[in-house]
């Protein structure tokens, strides 16, 4: 599955929010969560920055320790506007996100 998400801010918000994610990834690497059972998760966090795509834009993982699936997100900032690509493995593999978002920036104004 991906989810497509396009968001409009004011002035410097858009900015200021992809500074707020890298800074939650800086300060989250590992952490534990839960699976539906209550079960302890320990997760990991990276944070890559993906140069050329928008203005500026990352690719974040949570990659979970076990057989559980993992996430995907790319952050893009256009301007004020911010595109969120997500998507997991549930299926066995993760979709190729970056593959989307190249044309899905160029068209975006």
């Amino acid at each position: 599955m991906v989810q497509v998400y396009l968001g409009a801010y004011r002035p410097g918000d858009a900015a200021q929010l992809l500074t707020d994610l890298r800074a939650y990834a800086e300060r989250c690497k590992t952490f534990t969560g839960k699976s539906v059972d209550g079960k302890p998760i320990p997760m990991t966090v990276t944070l890559k920055p993906v140069p050329g795509l928008g203005d500026e834009a990352f690719d974040m993982k949570k990659v979970p320790t076990g057989p559980y699936s993992s996430d995907e997100i790319v952050v893009t900032r256009i301007g004020d506007r911010v595109l969120f690509l997500s998507g997991d493995d549930i299926l066995g593999r993760l979709p190729n996100i970056m593959q989307l978002a190249v044309p899905l920036v160029k068209s975006i104004k």
